[in-house]
């Protein structure tokens, strides 16, 4: 049997086709849904009797009760986190993505996220929620969104410090003021209430995942284990049905050899002669009789080994 390293090569071939049918499947099943960040579960529980939500070992950097004080009941929410790094992502968006994650969760708010981006650097993110709108008189929210941002930007950028990040939200309330008084004439929108946080994620999902490629590929081993079996039952049903071809087709020559000096034998020189080619017949007779019942088993092979000597002698 050929090895690699050791390994035959059908279990290495099964292995790797296991593998590519796993890779094919996780690829063309059902995405999963993005699972938002374990921060958002505490966030949104502090959200739902506040404004502002700080974190435990947040740096006093934003003035919490200023904040909660400027906020007032407007569909605005903040969370202030600690100075641990938050896990790195794609274009270093980790923060980014944790606002919207929060956004999600507030569907009909505005969000300010302070945290600390995989870069190190303390700052914040703005988004919205994606039912942040005015059923009385809708508008564009992203435009809404984007005009708010840029607004809120362009006057903190003169007054927020360092050490002083509460200038951001102060500037982003009186630019959500004038932003809503022209794009909500009758009607501002105010904070509704913040439902609790859906269920954090499990690992359930990656399990089942992982055990379902585990089962694709033990399946695929033993498909390809079962077809080598399968395989080699039937090399050895024709090896066998060969060697027993080789066999009988031997055995027909030695009796067809036999068969010259039985048919065709020469006179008898007296009355022993002729009772032993008697011998010789009878038992050829009985030999041809075993071949054709048993084939070239045992008893047709001694048969057949004492009619040889019996026609030397």
């Amino acid at each position: 049997m050929k090895r690699l390293f050791g390994v035959p090569h059908w279990l290495v071939g099964a292995l790797a086709v296991g593998i590519l049918l796993s890779v094919l499947v996780v690829n063309a099943g059902p995405k999963l849904a993005h699972q938002p960040s374990p921060l958002v579960g505490p966030i949104i529980e502090g959200l739902r009797t506040t404004s502002v939500y700080a974190a435990p070992g947040a740096p006093p950097v934003i003035d919490v009760a200023r904040a909660r004080q400027v906020i007032g009941d407007r569909p605005i929410v903040v969370a202030v986190l600690d100075r641990t790094p938050l896990p790195h992502e794609d274009m270093s968006l980790e923060r980014q993505n944790l606002c919207q994650d929060v956004a999600d969760a507030t569907p009909t708010n505005l969000v300010m996220v302070f945290a600390m981006d995989s870069d190190n650097h303390y700052d914040s993110n703005v988004c919205q929620g994606p039912d942040f709108s005015n059923p009385v008189n809708p508008v564009d929210a992203r435009d809404f969104d984007v005009g708010l941002t840029v607004s809120a930007e362009t006057a903190w950028k003169y007054r927020a410090t360092e050490n002083d990040l509460t200038p951001q939200i102060e500037e982003y309330v009186l630019a959500f003021d004038a932003e809503a008084a022209d794009k909500y004439p009758k009607f501002v929108p105010r904070r509704a209430i913040v439902a609790p946080a859906p269920p954090a994620a499990t690992a359930v999902q990656t399990q089942q995942i992982v055990l379902a490629i585990v089962g694709l590929i033990v399946a695929v081993v033993a498909v390809f284990a079962l077809l080598r079996l399968l395989v080699h039952l039937v090399q050895r049903r024709q090896d066998v049905r060969a060697e027993t071809e080789a066999r009988n087709a031997a055995m027909s020559a030695r009796l067809n050899r036999l068969a010259d000096s039985v048919l065709r034998p020469a006179k008898p020189r007296d009355a022993k002669d002729a009772a032993h080619q008697a011998d010789i017949a009878r038992r050829y007779v009985l030999a041809l009789q075993e071949f054709e019942e048993k084939g070239p088993a045992a008893t047709t092979q001694a048969q057949v080994e004492e009619l040889e000597e019996l026609v030397k002698a």
